[in-house]
């Protein structure tokens, strides 16, 4: 079990610095490209949510792919590159979708689910054109970097993430300045495109020898992505999206202070991230027991992580909020403080949801996921319209269904580990 231990944190320490790395930079991106505007900082952080939540509903696929990719990978090699050719053609599917939706209703969507008006609308809409291509450069990221997972080259990736990062952040300095906002985002789609680019160039062997082989295999990776990607429309789509317009209805300084934390609150659940995205590349190769403790491992590792980057993230959030604006926001502290303290269900539910998708529970995890945000939205939606709705109570209801949903998940993870 020590083995598997040293071996998980040998997998997982290079995509969290990785990731550090790029939010680090990142960070002094948005401090370029919002040069203190908050109207720049909130378009930016809702456009930059808005193609998260899509890219994670896309990226369930991507999750599937890995499953099923890493039952063949140590067994039926041809299957393997069979996999890898249909989700290809799957990212560039959907990926080009997104894009042609973007283009044709992406203002329509801005001015009434969030209510954006005036130089609000203008620039999250001039922002969101740009990016329209993003979703289908982060599927082929994603599909890329998994291959490099497999081969156990995640220090590959790590190279490759901090040039995208650098190289994002130094055309930000300057394209900010002659093109403003849409800059920032002509800079975020050459880093991305330089992410697949490098990806590819160190993956195309495998891909090569891939595309020789049938797609015939789309329909498997769809069958299991369904259930997946539904799990990540009522987090994301019905959940976040709706979560923020909520937000994004109470006004901008609101808005404003909800993305600075959103920004400091995406660093402090990282390693519950990356920790649970390895559990489909090392579950195949250990038994029922150490299932177990590997989960109970992980549990407690990633709870202490995740209570201590909130200490330190609540300490801080005064002067975090002034790389990106020059508004003082009244209570903010506090307002970070409540945030994380009401989120602390969250290295649970992440954890625990990917062990049991990964031990084909996916149905379970989906259906428990539809039941209780449904739910939680019916809350939110009580309290919009008896017109009670604050910063809050959002939140409020949102951590109350992280920790049923991890609850009910965990339940379940236990029961697997006893058959």
């Amino acid at each position: 079990m020590k083995i598997l231990k040293q071996q998980i944190n040998h997998y997982v320490f290079p995509l969290i610095a990785s990731q550090l790395l790029q939010m680090a930079i990142g960070i002094a991106t948005l401090h370029f490209a919002t040069a203190g505007s908050t109207h720049s900082l909130s378009a930016i952080t809702i456009i930059q949510n808005f193609l998260y939540a899509f890219g994670g509903i896309l990226g369930a696929f991507s999750l599937s792919f890995n499953i099923l990719a890493a039952r063949s990978f140590y067994q039926e090699k041809q299957q393997f590159q069979q996999y890898v050719h249909s989700a290809l053609r799957l990212c560039l599917l959907f990926g080009g979708g997104f894009l042609a939706i973007c283009l044709l209703f992406g203002k329509l969507f801005l001015r009434y689910f969030y209510g954006f008006q005036g130089e609000l609308l203008l620039k999250a809409s001039q922002y969101l054109y740009i990016m329209s291509g993003y979703i289908l450069l982060l599927l082929l990221s994603f599909l890329f970097s998994n291959l490099l997972k497999f081969a156990q080259k995640t220090t590959v990736i790590f190279r490759i993430g901090v040039i995208s990062a650098l190289l994002e952040c130094g055309l930000n300095i300057i394209l900010v300045l002659l093109w403003e906002i849409q800059g920032a985002a002509l800079a975020n789609m050459v880093g991305v495109l330089y992410l697949v680019l490098a990806y590819l160039w160190h993956i195309f062997p495998i891909l090569k020898q891939s595309l020789l082989q049938s797609a015939n295999q789309m329909l498997a990776i769809t069958r299991l992505g369904i259930p997946l990607a539904i799990q990540e429309i009522f987090e994301s789509v019905l959940f976040i999206l709706v979560f923020e317009s909520f937000i994004g209805h109470l006004g901008n300084t609101t808005l404003g202070a909800y993305a600075v934390i959103s920004q400091m609150f995406a660093i402090i659940k990282l390693p519950s991230l990356m920790y649970a995205n390895s559990l489909p590349v090392f579950l195949p190769e250990v038994t029922q027991k150490q299932k177990s403790q590997l989960l109970k491992w992980l549990l407690r590792i990633n709870f202490l992580l995740f209570i201590g980057l909130s200490i330190v993230g609540t300490l801080t959030i005064p002067a975090f909020a002034q790389l990106f604006t020059q508004q003082m926001f009244s209570h903010l502290t506090f307002m970070a403080g409540f945030t994380f303290s009401v989120m602390l269900a969250i290295p649970f539910y992440e954890i625990i949801k990917v062990y049991l998708q990964a031990q084909n529970q996916e149905k379970m995890v989906v259906t428990q996921t539809i039941i209780v945000n449904l739910l939680g939205l019916l809350v939110m939606f009580g309290c919009q319209m008896i017109h009670i709705q604050t910063y809050y109570s959002p939140y409020v209801v949102f951590g109350l269904t992280q920790v049923v949903l991890a609850l009910r998940f965990s339940q379940a993870g236990f029961q697997q580990n006893l058959k």
